[in-house]
């Protein structure tokens, strides 16, 4: 099981157009990292609202199968992702959500099933999946007991090089067509984390591996170890790669998409480190 991090940006992207907009939004409005612009920034939306973890207001669950609440994710399994938002008068809301490595890349694959009318899906040119509202799903078909709810499929990646991120952003608007009396509210409240069977293959947090996942070449930034050699192995234990010397960019073009640990010998112990392969 991989540990699961949500990090709650409700993506508020350009939500007050969500909000009385079919229109599909084309860019990141989640404030995710090294992605993010956000609605919340100065001259576009002018309400009250919080660039802060607000869970008494926003809140980003990942569900399994039971409807239980997870904090690490299995490969290749299904989930739930439920956005809920309190409404406190708020006719018209709106928001956008998109999941993450830490690197910015797109982490899992989402699907449209469970509220085909009210969410809408764009995909960046970098594959990564943005989910948001409708023209529809954002008033009464969404709101129900004084909140706002937003459900969809996400599917957890098949390889697993970090934790995950959910960055969400959300506008409680009041519905006059112009950015006054907005509010947009930011979190970061979860994160699916790597499996603990895997954390021990994380060691090393001097060592540097990118980019990751990888496709034809993998550089490894370790430049203070005495490193003797190094290997790459699969999950199962079998041996890719074999290095009697320190290398600082590894050719892994040949090795199949997967997970594999990179097996550091130096004067200083061994160290092991995980990525992936696309």
């Amino acid at each position: 099981m991989k540990r699961i991090f949500i990090s709650l940006s409700l993506v508020t992207f350009s939500i007050f157009l969500l909000s009385y907009s079919s229109g599909i939004f084309v860019a990141d409005y989640t404030g995710s990292t090294g992605l993010g612009q956000s609605c919340a920034q100065v001259g576009c939306h002018e309400g009250i609202g919080t660039m802060g973890v607000d869970t008494p207001k926003l809140s980003v669950r990942v569900l399994d199968a039971a409807y239980n609440d997870v904090n690490s994710y299995t490969l290749n399994q299904q989930y739930t992702v439920e956005v809920k938002f309190r409404l406190d008068g708020a006719v018209k809301i709106g928001f956008q959500c998109v999941s993450l490595f830490f690197s910015s890349s797109k982490a899992g694959t989402v699907s449209n099933i469970l509220m085909p009318a009210n969410l809408q899906i764009y995909t960046d040119g970098s594959g990564r999946e943005y989910v948001s509202h409708t023209a529809a799903g954002s008033g009464n078909a969404v709101i129900s007991g004084g909140y706002a709810i937003w459900k969809y499929k996400w599917t957890a990646p098949s390889t697993a090089p970090q934790a995950i991120f959910f960055h969400v952003a959300v506008n409680r608007t009041n519905n006059d067509m112009a950015s006054t009396g907005d509010s947009i509210f930011l979190s970061t409240n979860k994160v699916l984390q790597l499996p603990t069977a895997y954390s021990h293959l994380d060691a090393g947090g001097d060592i540097q591996l990118f980019p990751n996942p990888c496709n034809s070449q993998l550089h490894v930034d370790a430049s203070y170890l005495n490193i003797r050699a190094m290997r790459v192995v699969d999950l199962q234990g079998r041996i890719w790669l074999n290095i009697d010397s320190k290398q600082d960019h590894l050719d892994v073009s040949k090795l199949p998409k997967g997970n594999y640990i990179l097996q550091i010998e130096s004067s200083s112990g061994p160290v092991n480190k995980l990525f992936s392969k696309d």
